[in-house]
């Protein structure tokens, strides 16, 4: 296995701990065969998910532009109208903090299946807003 799958794999393992920012900003993924304006999203210190009419395929290197950062990412995913990309290096809170004007709202973390009580009914009534 090279270094570089391995990183890889070690960012697949890590993705789903590490917190996810929802930020909708302009953005540009440059590679070698053009420029693809879209729309930021889901931006964590790893990666991002980035919407746009026509996204690269799997496996595209390049350069994304957004904000005042230039960061080379890899795409990891790719459907009809988006991908995800995976960042070279990691992107600090503080550069997130700068495009946004503020730090941005977080996604809460994904719940695990060992938190929640199994055979157990809600105990809270619905309150009417007529009484």
């Amino acid at each position: 296995m090279s270094q570089y799958e391995a990183r890889i794999e070690a960012l697949e393992a890590d993705r789903r701990r590490t917190a996810r920012f929802t930020v909708e900003c302009s953005a540009i993924f440059r590679t070698v065969s053009g420029d693809r304006r879209g729309t930021m999203e889901n931006v964590s210190e790893l990666g991002a998910r980035f919407a746009t009419k026509r996204p690269p395929v799997q496996g595209v290197t390049g350069l994304l532009l957004f904000g005042s950062l230039e960061i080379f990412c890899k795409v990891a995913w790719a459907n009809a109208d988006a991908c995800g990309l995976v960042f070279d290096h990691p992107i600090s809170l503080d550069a997130l903090a700068q495009i946004g004007g503020e730090l941005p709202h977080a996604n809460g973390p994904v719940a695990r299946a060992g938190n929640i009580p199994l055979g157990r009914k809600r105990s809270g009534r619905l309150l009417s807003s007529e009484g």
